[in-house]
Protein backbone atom coordinates (compact mmCIF):
# COMPACT_ATOMS: atom_id res chain seq x y z
CA UNK A 1 0.00 0.00 0.00
CA UNK A 2 1.38 3.38 -1.38
CA UNK A 3 1.14 5.92 1.63
CA UNK A 4 0.71 9.44 -0.38
CA UNK A 5 2.27 12.17 1.79
CA UNK A 6 0.66 15.73 0.94
CA UNK A 7 4.00 18.39 0.33
CA UNK A 8 2.31 21.58 1.89
CA UNK A 9 1.61 19.51 4.88
CA UNK A 10 5.60 18.36 5.40
CA UNK A 11 6.43 22.25 4.49
CA UNK A 12 3.96 23.46 7.20
CA UNK A 13 5.76 21.16 9.63
CA UNK A 14 8.99 21.73 8.82
CA UNK A 15 8.31 25.61 9.17
CA UNK A 16 6.58 24.62 12.59
CA UNK A 17 9.10 22.87 13.90
CA UNK A 18 12.03 25.86 13.06
CA UNK A 19 9.42 28.10 14.72
CA UNK A 20 9.28 26.07 17.99
CA UNK A 21 12.92 26.00 18.16
CA UNK A 22 12.97 29.76 17.66
CA UNK A 23 10.84 30.44 20.51
CA UNK A 24 13.07 28.25 23.30
CA UNK A 25 16.39 29.71 21.28
CA UNK A 26 17.22 32.57 23.98
CA UNK A 27 17.45 29.90 26.47
CA UNK A 28 18.67 26.73 24.89
CA UNK A 29 21.25 29.29 24.12
CA UNK A 30 22.30 30.05 28.04
CA UNK A 31 21.39 26.47 29.63
CA UNK A 32 19.08 28.66 31.87
CA UNK A 33 15.32 29.61 32.40
CA UNK A 34 13.82 32.80 34.65
CA UNK A 35 12.84 31.65 37.58
CA UNK A 36 9.10 31.84 37.21
CA UNK A 37 6.91 32.09 39.97
CA UNK A 38 5.69 28.56 40.14
CA UNK A 39 8.80 27.14 38.31
CA UNK A 40 10.16 24.96 40.88
CA UNK A 41 6.28 23.76 42.28
CA UNK A 42 5.78 22.32 38.77
CA UNK A 43 9.60 21.19 38.16
CA UNK A 44 8.90 18.99 40.76
CA UNK A 45 5.73 17.79 39.41
CA UNK A 46 7.51 16.92 36.62
CA UNK A 47 10.20 14.73 38.96
CA UNK A 48 7.73 13.22 40.78
CA UNK A 49 5.68 11.66 37.81
CA UNK A 50 9.24 10.97 36.63
CA UNK A 51 10.10 8.61 39.69
CA UNK A 52 7.00 7.38 38.68
CA UNK A 53 7.03 6.29 35.49
CA UNK A 54 10.41 4.58 36.07
CA UNK A 55 8.50 2.23 38.34
CA UNK A 56 5.96 1.79 35.32
CA UNK A 57 3.38 4.19 36.93
CA UNK A 58 2.17 6.23 34.61
CA UNK A 59 -0.74 7.99 37.17
CA UNK A 60 -0.10 8.73 40.62
CA UNK A 61 -2.24 9.72 43.17
CA UNK A 62 -0.28 10.91 45.78
CA UNK A 63 2.92 11.89 45.80
CA UNK A 64 4.85 9.45 47.69
CA UNK A 65 8.91 10.93 46.34
CA UNK A 66 9.05 14.68 46.30
CA UNK A 67 7.20 16.97 47.86
CA UNK A 68 8.76 16.00 51.03
CA UNK A 69 7.18 12.31 51.10
CA UNK A 70 4.07 12.72 52.75
CA UNK A 71 1.18 11.14 50.45
CA UNK A 72 0.87 14.45 48.82
CA UNK A 73 -2.65 14.18 46.78
CA UNK A 74 -1.64 16.42 43.79
CA UNK A 75 -2.40 13.93 41.52
CA UNK A 76 -5.89 13.73 42.51
CA UNK A 77 -6.76 17.11 42.48
CA UNK A 78 -3.84 18.91 40.18
CA UNK A 79 -4.33 16.74 36.61
CA UNK A 80 -1.04 15.66 35.31
CA UNK A 81 -1.02 13.33 32.38
CA UNK A 82 -0.19 16.16 29.56
CA UNK A 83 3.39 16.36 32.05
CA UNK A 84 4.21 13.09 30.67
CA UNK A 85 6.25 13.91 27.70
CA UNK A 86 7.99 16.25 30.69
CA UNK A 87 8.87 13.30 32.87
CA UNK A 88 9.89 11.43 29.93
CA UNK A 89 12.51 13.73 28.71
CA UNK A 90 13.12 14.17 33.14
CA UNK A 91 14.42 10.22 32.57
CA UNK A 92 15.88 10.41 29.21
CA UNK A 93 17.62 13.61 29.86
CA UNK A 94 18.26 14.19 34.15
CA UNK A 95 18.39 17.56 33.08
CA UNK A 96 16.07 19.91 34.48
CA UNK A 97 16.66 22.55 32.30
CA UNK A 98 16.41 20.35 28.47
CA UNK A 99 13.38 18.97 30.06
CA UNK A 100 11.83 22.22 30.63
CA UNK A 101 13.00 23.94 27.27
CA UNK A 102 12.30 20.78 24.94
CA UNK A 103 8.78 20.40 26.46
CA UNK A 104 7.67 23.50 25.95
CA UNK A 105 9.08 23.56 22.50
CA UNK A 106 7.36 20.06 21.34
CA UNK A 107 4.11 22.35 23.17
CA UNK A 108 4.82 24.82 21.33
CA UNK A 109 4.69 22.55 18.27
CA UNK A 110 1.84 21.07 19.00
CA UNK A 111 -0.05 24.42 19.71
CA UNK A 112 1.21 25.43 15.70
CA UNK A 113 -0.02 22.55 14.43
CA UNK A 114 -3.51 22.87 15.93
CA UNK A 115 -4.10 26.37 15.20
CA UNK A 116 -3.35 25.81 11.54
CA UNK A 117 -5.27 22.35 11.25
CA UNK A 118 -8.61 24.80 13.11
CA UNK A 119 -7.89 27.80 11.30
CA UNK A 120 -8.10 25.98 7.89
CA UNK A 121 -10.63 24.38 8.50
CA UNK A 122 -12.76 28.02 8.67
CA UNK A 123 -11.00 29.60 6.24
CA UNK A 124 -9.81 27.11 3.60
CA UNK A 125 -6.29 29.50 3.23
CA UNK A 126 -2.94 27.94 4.51
CA UNK A 127 -1.60 31.99 5.07
CA UNK A 128 -4.05 33.29 7.14
CA UNK A 129 -3.94 29.66 9.31
CA UNK A 130 -0.04 29.82 9.26
CA UNK A 131 0.38 33.79 10.48
CA UNK A 132 -2.56 32.87 12.98
CA UNK A 133 -0.55 30.06 14.44
CA UNK A 134 2.63 32.04 14.63
CA UNK A 135 0.56 35.46 15.94
CA UNK A 136 -0.71 32.68 18.91
CA UNK A 137 2.56 30.92 19.69
CA UNK A 138 4.20 34.33 20.21
CA UNK A 139 1.16 36.13 21.68
CA UNK A 140 2.59 38.26 24.98
CA UNK A 141 -0.06 36.29 27.17
CA UNK A 142 1.28 32.85 26.01
CA UNK A 143 5.24 34.18 26.84
CA UNK A 144 4.11 35.48 30.10
CA UNK A 145 2.29 32.29 31.38
CA UNK A 146 5.65 29.87 30.80
CA UNK A 147 8.26 32.15 31.34
CA UNK A 148 7.44 34.92 33.24
CA UNK A 149 4.26 32.76 35.50
CA UNK A 150 6.26 29.25 35.01
CA UNK A 151 1.93 28.61 35.19
CA UNK A 152 3.05 25.33 33.22
CA UNK A 153 -0.61 23.76 33.53
CA UNK A 154 -2.12 26.72 32.47
CA UNK A 155 0.38 27.24 29.12
CA UNK A 156 -0.22 23.61 28.26
CA UNK A 157 -4.25 24.35 28.52
CA UNK A 158 -3.49 27.14 26.27
CA UNK A 159 -2.39 24.32 23.35
CA UNK A 160 -6.46 23.26 23.37
CA UNK A 161 -8.02 26.47 23.32
CA UNK A 162 -8.50 26.44 19.59
CA UNK A 163 -9.97 23.34 19.89
CA UNK A 164 -12.41 24.34 22.33
CA UNK A 165 -13.23 27.46 20.26
CA UNK A 166 -13.33 25.64 16.60
CA UNK A 167 -15.91 23.00 17.81
CA UNK A 168 -18.05 25.98 19.57
CA UNK A 169 -18.33 27.46 16.30
CA UNK A 170 -18.90 24.43 14.30
CA UNK A 171 -22.16 23.36 17.11
CA UNK A 172 -23.69 26.96 17.22
CA UNK A 173 -23.08 28.31 12.62
CA UNK A 174 -20.51 25.38 11.21
CA UNK A 175 -20.39 21.97 10.51
CA UNK A 176 -21.91 20.30 13.90
CA UNK A 177 -20.26 17.21 13.02
CA UNK A 178 -17.09 18.57 14.28
CA UNK A 179 -18.57 18.44 17.73
CA UNK A 180 -15.25 15.96 18.82
CA UNK A 181 -13.23 19.35 18.79
CA UNK A 182 -15.23 20.93 21.54
CA UNK A 183 -15.08 17.55 22.91
CA UNK A 184 -11.52 16.08 22.85
CA UNK A 185 -10.37 19.97 23.35
CA UNK A 186 -12.17 20.62 26.60
CA UNK A 187 -10.72 16.82 27.55
CA UNK A 188 -7.44 17.68 27.23
CA UNK A 189 -7.65 21.09 29.03
CA UNK A 190 -9.45 19.18 31.95
CA UNK A 191 -6.90 16.64 31.96
CA UNK A 192 -3.98 19.70 32.16
CA UNK A 193 -6.06 22.35 34.46
CA UNK A 194 -8.60 22.92 36.18
CA UNK A 195 -9.38 26.51 36.37
CA UNK A 196 -8.43 26.25 32.65
CA UNK A 197 -11.52 24.16 32.14
CA UNK A 198 -13.70 26.23 34.01
CA UNK A 199 -12.73 29.68 32.22
CA UNK A 200 -13.51 27.93 29.25
CA UNK A 201 -16.76 26.37 30.29
CA UNK A 202 -17.93 30.19 31.38
CA UNK A 203 -17.10 31.46 28.25
CA UNK A 204 -18.71 28.63 26.41
CA UNK A 205 -21.87 29.24 28.05
CA UNK A 206 -21.77 32.67 27.81
CA UNK A 207 -21.44 32.79 23.72
CA UNK A 208 -24.36 29.75 23.56
CA UNK A 209 -26.43 32.05 25.31
CA UNK A 210 -26.12 34.86 23.35
CA UNK A 211 -26.28 32.84 19.78
CA UNK A 212 -29.17 30.68 20.98
CA UNK A 213 -30.81 32.65 18.39
CA UNK A 214 -28.89 31.57 15.24
CA UNK A 215 -28.63 27.82 17.17
CA UNK A 216 -32.75 27.80 16.86
CA UNK A 217 -32.66 29.10 13.52
CA UNK A 218 -30.40 26.20 11.74
CA UNK A 219 -31.17 22.58 12.52
CA UNK A 220 -31.62 23.24 16.45
CA UNK A 221 -32.07 19.77 16.85
CA UNK A 222 -29.27 18.51 15.23
CA UNK A 223 -26.94 21.53 16.67
CA UNK A 224 -28.33 20.27 20.51
CA UNK A 225 -27.74 16.68 19.97
CA UNK A 226 -23.94 17.76 19.02
CA UNK A 227 -23.67 19.65 21.96
CA UNK A 228 -24.60 16.70 24.21
CA UNK A 229 -22.53 14.52 22.45
CA UNK A 230 -19.76 16.98 22.94
CA UNK A 231 -20.52 17.31 27.00
CA UNK A 232 -20.87 13.45 27.44
CA UNK A 233 -17.86 12.30 25.13
CA UNK A 234 -15.61 15.25 26.77
CA UNK A 235 -16.99 13.84 30.88
CA UNK A 236 -15.79 10.35 29.30
CA UNK A 237 -12.50 11.58 28.24
CA UNK A 238 -11.48 13.17 31.27
CA UNK A 239 -13.35 10.70 33.50
CA UNK A 240 -10.02 9.23 34.56
CA UNK A 241 -9.10 12.89 36.50
CA UNK A 242 -12.89 13.70 37.02
CA UNK A 243 -14.30 10.85 39.11
CA UNK A 244 -11.33 10.63 41.77
CA UNK A 245 -11.61 14.56 42.13
CA UNK A 246 -15.28 14.81 42.99
CA UNK A 247 -14.70 11.56 45.04
CA UNK A 248 -12.30 12.94 47.33
CA UNK A 249 -14.69 16.66 47.23
CA UNK A 250 -17.20 14.83 48.27
CA UNK A 251 -15.98 12.52 51.11
CA UNK A 252 -13.37 15.11 52.74
CA UNK A 253 -13.37 18.86 53.42
CA UNK A 254 -10.12 20.81 51.21
CA UNK A 255 -9.41 23.95 51.47
CA UNK A 256 -9.61 26.31 48.10
CA UNK A 257 -5.65 26.62 46.85
CA UNK A 258 -4.40 30.09 46.99
CA UNK A 259 -7.64 31.43 47.88
CA UNK A 260 -7.19 35.57 47.15
CA UNK A 261 -9.55 38.81 45.46
CA UNK A 262 -9.58 38.59 42.41
CA UNK A 263 -10.05 42.43 43.09
CA UNK A 264 -6.19 42.77 44.14
CA UNK A 265 -5.30 41.77 40.53
CA UNK A 266 -7.61 43.82 38.68
CA UNK A 267 -5.71 46.73 36.60
CA UNK A 268 -6.43 49.90 35.65
CA UNK A 269 -7.10 50.56 31.93
CA UNK A 270 -4.31 53.14 31.57
CA UNK A 271 -2.11 50.35 32.72
CA UNK A 272 -3.41 47.85 30.50
CA UNK A 273 -2.79 50.29 27.66
CA UNK A 274 0.77 51.17 28.70
CA UNK A 275 1.73 47.92 29.22
CA UNK A 276 0.52 46.87 25.76
CA UNK A 277 2.56 49.61 24.08
CA UNK A 278 5.86 48.60 25.68
CA UNK A 279 4.75 44.78 25.33
CA UNK A 280 5.24 44.34 29.07
CA UNK A 281 6.24 40.46 30.27
CA UNK A 282 6.02 41.55 33.93
CA UNK A 283 2.49 41.86 36.05
CA UNK A 284 4.35 43.50 39.49
CA UNK A 285 0.66 43.44 41.16
CA UNK A 286 2.08 42.43 44.84
CA UNK A 287 4.65 45.60 44.85
CA UNK A 288 2.37 48.20 43.81
CA UNK A 289 3.86 48.80 40.27
CA UNK A 290 1.65 49.73 37.64
CA UNK A 291 2.91 46.86 35.27
CA UNK A 292 -0.24 44.34 33.86
CA UNK A 293 -0.47 41.16 32.01
CA UNK A 294 -2.18 42.22 28.37
CA UNK A 295 -2.31 40.80 25.00
CA UNK A 296 0.79 42.67 24.13
CA UNK A 297 1.55 45.17 21.36
CA UNK A 298 0.90 43.01 18.76
CA UNK A 299 -2.57 42.48 20.60
CA UNK A 300 -2.87 46.04 20.41
CA UNK A 301 -2.17 46.65 16.59
CA UNK A 302 -4.50 43.78 15.74
CA UNK A 303 -7.36 45.97 17.97
CA UNK A 304 -6.09 49.18 16.14
CA UNK A 305 -5.87 47.95 12.42
CA UNK A 306 -9.30 45.74 13.17
CA UNK A 307 -10.69 49.15 13.84
CA UNK A 308 -9.71 50.76 10.38
CA UNK A 309 -10.30 47.65 8.43
CA UNK A 310 -13.56 46.82 9.97
CA UNK A 311 -15.94 47.63 7.15
CA UNK A 312 -13.98 44.97 5.38
CA UNK A 313 -14.44 42.12 8.11
CA UNK A 314 -17.34 39.78 7.72
CA UNK A 315 -19.93 39.16 10.17
CA UNK A 316 -17.96 36.27 11.92
CA UNK A 317 -14.72 38.94 12.08
CA UNK A 318 -17.22 41.42 13.11
CA UNK A 319 -18.42 39.80 16.17
CA UNK A 320 -15.16 38.27 17.31
CA UNK A 321 -13.69 41.78 16.78
CA UNK A 322 -16.36 42.70 19.44
CA UNK A 323 -15.47 39.62 21.92
CA UNK A 324 -11.79 40.62 21.67
CA UNK A 325 -12.46 44.58 22.85
CA UNK A 326 -14.64 42.81 25.82
CA UNK A 327 -11.54 40.46 26.78
CA UNK A 328 -9.15 42.73 26.94
CA UNK A 329 -11.08 45.49 29.63
CA UNK A 330 -12.29 42.02 31.74
CA UNK A 331 -9.28 42.11 33.68
CA UNK A 332 -9.35 46.25 34.52
CA UNK A 333 -11.15 48.04 37.13
CA UNK A 334 -13.66 49.33 34.96
CA UNK A 335 -15.47 46.00 35.91
CA UNK A 336 -16.42 46.16 39.58
CA UNK A 337 -14.19 43.48 40.67
CA UNK A 338 -14.58 44.20 44.67
CA UNK A 339 -18.37 42.71 44.21
CA UNK A 340 -16.96 39.50 43.74
CA UNK A 341 -14.30 39.12 46.26
CA UNK A 342 -16.48 36.77 48.22
CA UNK A 343 -18.58 35.17 45.76
CA UNK A 344 -16.85 31.98 45.33
CA UNK A 345 -17.80 31.09 41.80
CA UNK A 346 -15.70 34.15 40.37
CA UNK A 347 -13.11 34.20 42.98
CA UNK A 348 -12.57 30.88 42.04
CA UNK A 349 -10.47 32.12 39.33
CA UNK A 350 -7.69 33.57 41.04
CA UNK A 351 -6.45 36.33 38.62
CA UNK A 352 -9.05 37.38 35.78
CA UNK A 353 -6.59 38.30 33.71
CA UNK A 354 -6.61 34.29 32.88
CA UNK A 355 -9.17 34.71 29.99
CA UNK A 356 -6.71 36.48 27.87
CA UNK A 357 -5.26 33.19 26.68
CA UNK A 358 -8.89 33.09 24.68
CA UNK A 359 -8.71 36.73 23.82
CA UNK A 360 -5.08 35.69 22.60
CA UNK A 361 -6.22 33.13 19.97
CA UNK A 362 -9.04 34.92 18.68
CA UNK A 363 -7.00 38.29 18.65
CA UNK A 364 -4.49 36.08 16.18
CA UNK A 365 -7.43 34.91 13.95
CA UNK A 366 -8.21 38.59 13.24
CA UNK A 367 -4.42 39.17 12.66
CA UNK A 368 -3.59 36.68 10.25
CA UNK A 369 -6.81 38.03 7.79
CA UNK A 370 -5.46 41.43 8.59
CA UNK A 371 -2.48 40.07 6.89
CA UNK A 372 -3.85 38.38 4.10
CA UNK A 373 -5.97 41.80 3.66
CA UNK A 374 -2.43 43.62 3.29
CA UNK A 375 -0.97 40.81 1.48
CA UNK A 376 -3.74 40.94 -1.42
CA UNK A 377 -2.95 44.76 -1.96
CA UNK A 378 0.84 43.87 -3.00
CA UNK A 379 2.38 42.02 -6.30
CA UNK A 380 4.42 39.15 -5.98
CA UNK A 381 7.63 40.47 -4.59
CA UNK A 382 5.82 43.12 -2.50
CA UNK A 383 3.64 39.69 -1.58
CA UNK A 384 6.80 38.25 -0.03
CA UNK A 385 8.15 41.55 1.56
CA UNK A 386 4.86 41.92 3.12
CA UNK A 387 5.33 38.66 4.86
CA UNK A 388 9.20 39.02 5.95
CA UNK A 389 7.49 42.50 7.19
CA UNK A 390 4.84 40.98 9.34
CA UNK A 391 7.21 37.88 10.42
CA UNK A 392 9.42 40.84 11.73
CA UNK A 393 6.80 42.82 13.87
CA UNK A 394 5.68 39.30 15.55
CA UNK A 395 9.13 38.23 16.39
CA UNK A 396 11.37 41.49 17.07
CA UNK A 397 8.53 43.11 19.79
CA UNK A 398 8.88 38.79 21.37
CA UNK A 399 12.62 38.93 21.20
CA UNK A 400 13.08 42.23 22.76
CA UNK A 401 10.87 41.54 25.81
CA UNK A 402 12.48 38.38 26.50
CA UNK A 403 15.93 40.12 26.62
CA UNK A 404 14.65 42.39 28.99
CA UNK A 405 13.10 39.67 30.91
CA UNK A 406 16.56 37.89 31.22
CA UNK A 407 18.61 41.72 32.03
CA UNK A 408 16.11 41.95 35.30
CA UNK A 409 14.68 38.67 36.17
CA UNK A 410 17.08 35.62 37.92
CA UNK A 411 18.26 32.93 36.07
CA UNK A 412 18.53 29.42 37.23
CA UNK A 413 20.45 26.65 35.79
CA UNK A 414 20.17 22.89 36.26
CA UNK A 415 22.43 22.74 39.82
CA UNK A 416 20.39 25.78 41.14
CA UNK A 417 17.27 24.02 40.00
CA UNK A 418 18.36 20.89 41.93
CA UNK A 419 19.60 22.73 44.82
CA UNK A 420 16.37 25.12 45.21
CA UNK A 421 14.94 21.66 45.16
CA UNK A 422 16.97 19.79 48.04
CA UNK A 423 16.16 23.26 49.80
CA UNK A 424 12.69 22.27 50.05
CA UNK A 425 11.61 26.10 50.60
CA UNK A 426 8.00 26.00 51.64
CA UNK A 427 6.78 28.34 48.64
CA UNK A 428 7.92 25.81 46.14
CA UNK A 429 5.70 22.98 47.28
CA UNK A 430 2.26 24.60 48.05
CA UNK A 431 1.42 21.53 50.25
CA UNK A 432 -1.08 23.66 52.04
CA UNK A 433 -3.02 23.66 48.52
CA UNK A 434 -4.30 19.94 48.81
CA UNK A 435 -4.56 18.35 51.97
CA UNK A 436 -7.99 18.20 54.30
CA UNK A 437 -8.75 21.73 55.70
CA UNK A 438 -8.41 20.37 59.69
CA UNK A 439 -4.66 18.73 58.62
CA UNK A 440 -3.18 22.69 57.88
CA UNK A 441 -2.17 22.88 62.08
CA UNK A 442 -0.25 20.27 61.60
CA UNK A 443 1.43 20.95 58.76
CA UNK A 444 5.15 22.12 59.42
CA UNK A 445 5.69 19.00 62.05
CA UNK A 446 4.05 16.16 59.37
CA UNK A 447 6.15 18.01 56.46
CA UNK A 448 9.38 18.99 58.04
CA UNK A 449 10.18 16.36 60.93
CA UNK A 450 7.88 13.74 59.54
CA UNK A 451 5.88 13.53 63.54
CA UNK A 452 3.33 11.66 64.13
CA UNK A 453 2.51 9.04 67.76
CA UNK A 454 3.08 6.54 69.61
CA UNK A 455 0.42 5.98 72.39
CA UNK A 456 0.40 9.53 72.39
CA UNK A 457 4.13 9.90 72.48
CA UNK A 458 5.85 12.08 69.56
CA UNK A 459 7.93 9.68 66.73
CA UNK A 460 9.55 10.46 64.24
CA UNK A 461 9.10 8.81 61.04
CA UNK A 462 12.06 9.55 59.28
CA UNK A 463 13.02 5.77 58.39
CA UNK A 464 10.53 5.31 54.79
CA UNK A 465 11.30 3.66 50.96
CA UNK A 466 8.35 5.62 48.91
CA UNK A 467 6.83 3.78 46.25
CA UNK A 468 4.34 4.68 43.75
CA UNK A 469 0.79 5.44 45.99
CA UNK A 470 3.03 4.19 48.53
CA UNK A 471 4.98 4.95 51.60
CA UNK A 472 6.80 2.09 53.95
CA UNK A 473 7.98 3.08 57.53
CA UNK A 474 10.89 0.96 58.88
CA UNK A 475 12.65 0.33 61.93
CA UNK A 476 9.66 0.45 63.86
CA UNK A 477 9.20 -1.26 67.24
CA UNK A 478 5.03 -1.42 67.58
CA UNK A 479 3.29 -3.52 69.96
CA UNK A 480 -0.16 -5.41 69.16
CA UNK A 481 -3.03 -2.77 69.98
CA UNK A 482 -0.55 0.45 70.35
CA UNK A 483 -2.24 3.50 68.94
CA UNK A 484 -0.46 4.52 66.38
CA UNK A 485 -0.98 8.58 64.64
CA UNK A 486 1.11 8.72 61.38
CA UNK A 487 2.89 11.68 59.35
CA UNK A 488 0.09 11.24 56.76
CA UNK A 489 -3.03 12.62 55.91
CA UNK A 490 -5.81 10.57 55.64
CA UNK A 491 -7.85 10.67 52.68
CA UNK A 492 -10.41 8.44 50.79
CA UNK A 493 -8.96 4.79 49.43
CA UNK A 494 -6.10 5.52 52.14
CA UNK A 495 -4.78 1.84 53.76
CA UNK A 496 -2.31 0.64 56.06
CA UNK A 497 -1.13 -2.73 55.73
CA UNK A 498 1.03 -4.74 58.07
CA UNK A 499 2.45 -8.17 56.37
CA UNK A 500 -0.01 -7.94 53.96
CA UNK A 501 -3.27 -7.43 55.91
CA UNK A 502 -5.35 -4.16 56.13
CA UNK A 503 -5.64 -2.60 59.03
CA UNK A 504 -8.67 -0.71 60.41
CA UNK A 505 -7.69 2.77 59.71
CA UNK A 506 -9.52 5.89 61.41
CA UNK A 507 -8.65 9.49 61.29
CA UNK A 508 -7.62 11.96 64.35
CA UNK A 509 -8.79 15.23 64.73
CA UNK A 510 -5.77 16.59 62.76
CA UNK A 511 -6.50 14.79 59.64
CA UNK A 512 -3.93 12.41 60.18
CA UNK A 513 -4.13 8.11 59.67
CA UNK A 514 -4.70 6.68 62.95
CA UNK A 515 -4.70 2.92 63.86
CA UNK A 516 -3.99 -0.05 66.13
CA UNK A 517 -2.37 -3.21 65.00
CA UNK A 518 -3.16 -6.47 65.16
CA UNK A 519 0.12 -7.45 65.42
CA UNK A 520 3.83 -6.69 66.43
CA UNK A 521 5.71 -5.04 63.73
CA UNK A 522 8.55 -3.08 62.62
CA UNK A 523 7.23 -1.97 58.90
CA UNK A 524 4.30 -0.18 58.58
CA UNK A 525 2.95 0.54 54.71
CA UNK A 526 0.27 3.14 53.76
CA UNK A 527 -1.26 2.95 50.27
CA UNK A 528 -3.36 4.61 48.18
CA UNK A 529 -5.24 1.97 46.67
CA UNK A 530 -7.88 3.34 43.89
CA UNK A 531 -11.35 2.57 44.29
CA UNK A 532 -13.94 0.90 42.19
CA UNK A 533 -14.76 4.40 40.90
CA UNK A 534 -11.47 5.68 40.47
CA UNK A 535 -10.63 2.15 38.01
CA UNK A 536 -13.97 3.02 36.38
CA UNK A 537 -12.48 6.57 35.41
CA UNK A 538 -9.51 5.26 34.49
CA UNK A 539 -11.86 2.04 32.01
CA UNK A 540 -14.40 5.08 30.74
CA UNK A 541 -11.03 7.27 29.43
CA UNK A 542 -9.02 4.32 28.31
CA UNK A 543 -12.13 3.31 26.08
CA UNK A 544 -12.81 6.92 24.79
CA UNK A 545 -9.60 7.88 23.36
CA UNK A 546 -9.27 4.32 22.40
CA UNK A 547 -12.50 4.85 20.13
CA UNK A 548 -11.01 8.13 18.89
CA UNK A 549 -8.25 6.50 17.27
CA UNK A 550 -9.77 2.83 16.38
CA UNK A 551 -13.61 4.39 14.89
CA UNK A 552 -11.62 6.46 12.36
CA UNK A 553 -9.49 3.45 11.19
CA UNK A 554 -12.52 1.56 10.69
CA UNK A 555 -13.98 4.04 8.91
CA UNK A 556 -11.00 4.28 7.00
CA UNK A 557 -11.49 0.21 6.22
CA UNK A 558 -14.91 0.61 5.47
CA UNK A 559 -14.47 3.34 2.07
CA UNK A 560 -11.71 1.65 1.18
Amino acid sequence: MKIRVNKNILKFLLIYVIVSLIFIFPFLKLGSVYIGWDMIFHLRRINELALNIKSLNFHPYVYTYDFKSIGFPAGIFYPDITLIPFALLRLLTGNFIITALVGVGIYTFVTLVVVHWVVYKVTQNNLWAFFTAVIYAFSTYRIVDIWTRFALGEFIALTFIPLIIYGLYAIIVGNYNDWPFLAFGMALTMLTHVLSTYIDILFCLIIGMLSIKTILNNNFIGRVFSLLKAVVTSFCASAIFILPFVEQEYTGIFSQPAPMKVSFYASPLFNVVKSMLNNNLFGNYNWGGDEAFTVGFIGLVVLVVGGIVFSHFSKLERIIYFICIVLVIFPTTLLPWTLFNHVSLINVIQFPFRELGIASFLLSFLGGKEVIFVVNHFEKYGEYLTVIFVLLLIICPWYSSVTTLRATNQLMNNCAIIESMKGNEYSTLNLDNYIPTRGLSTLNDVSNDHLGKINNHNYYFKNYVSSPNLITYRGLMIKKDDKVELPFYNIKNIQVIIAGKRQAVGTDNNGHVTFKPDRDTNRVEVKYIPSILDRLGELITVITWGSLIIVPLFKGKSRN
